[in-house]
Parts: C-alpha cells; sequence; structure tokens
C-alpha cells in the first residue's frame, strides 16, 4: 500500500508511517492541510491537531472538525453539536451548535436550536444571520430583504 505521511519544504518527514490516516481536511479543490499553523489529523475515526513541527497538539478524539482560524477551531465529539476549541484542546466556546462556520473578525455564523446566528468569541449571539449568505472584510452579504440584521439576542448568551 502507499505510505502516507507529511514532509516540509526541505524534505523533512514530519510524520511517520502509520501514525495518521489522514492530513488536513478535503475541499472542492483538493486539500488545505493545514491553517495558522495547525494541521487536523486523522487517526481511525478521530480527529485532532499537529503543528508544523510534527508535534500532537491536541490528541484525536473528535469525529469533525475545522481549521483554525483566529485561534479556534470548531470540533465534535458526535458529529452533531460542535463547539470552538484553541490549540490546547480547551473548550473555549462552549455550545450544542448543529453547525459551526469558521471565525473571522472575532465573529463566526452558527445553527443551533434557536436558528442561525452570529456569535461573538464568548458565544453571545450578535443577530440572526437566518439570511446572511457570507462574509468578508466586515460585511455580510444579506440575503432576504424581509429580514432585519437587528440585534434581537443581544443579552442573551447561553452554554
Amino acid at each position: 500500500s502507499a505510505r502516507l505521511c507529511l514532509i516540509n519544504t526541505s524534505g523533512e518527514e514530519l510524520t511517520k508511517e502509520g501514525d495518521y490516516h489522514e492530513h488536513g481536511l478535503k475541499r472542492d479543490s483538493g486539500a488545505v492541510l493545514q491553517s495558522e499553523g495547525i494541521i487536523p489529523v486523522r487517526r481511525g475515526n478521530l480527529w485532532g491537531f499537529i503543528d508544523l513541527s510534527g508535534k500532537e497538539l491536541v490528541k484525536p478524539q473528535f469525529l469533525a472538525g475545522t481549521h483554525f482560524k483566529e485561534g479556534l477551531a470548531a470540533v465534535s465529539l458526535d458529529n452533531h453539536n460542535y463547539f470552538y476549541i484553541d490549540r490546547s484542546g480547551k473548550v473555549i466556546v462552549a455550545g450544542k451548535f448543529l453547525s459551526a462556520g469558521a471565525f473571522a473578525d472575532g465573529r463566526a455564523i452558527i445553527e443551533d436550536r434557536l436558528g442561525r446566528a452570529v456569535i461573538d468569541k464568548t458565544g453571545r449571539r450578535l443577530f440572526d444571520a437566518s439570511g446572511v449568505e457570507d462574509y468578508s472584510d466586515g460585511l455580510y452579504l444579506w440575503k432576504d430583504p424581509a429580514k432585519s440584521p437587528e440585534s434581537r439576542y443581544s443579552q442573551h448568551s447561553f452554554d
């Protein structure tokens, strides 16, 4: 069978054969190996994270995960409830999110039992995101003109 390992730009091996079954996350255009110097890796069915030297930062323990953005990655223990961790594996934004997008400019789009919302890094709901299509450089693309981005969740936080 084929040998699978990561090598750096000098040709040095960072992971040994058999350490992990998958490196990076698959995207439409191919694999994205790392973000912010952290590589998602899969051992068996579980995902964890290593740094660019091959050192394990967070042991494989999650059924699903994302790349790190702004120091946080969304992960799930059951493939249904996502929360955010830092590079040491500490839970930073607790929650039972059905989906959890990447942080950008200190905000992320999540979906939970209350619906889609934009949250900050404390988990505080900033506003309803049911009409949000995309985010870039301080602007949200709002699709539904019947919706208003008023802050109906401004005082609500949750665990």
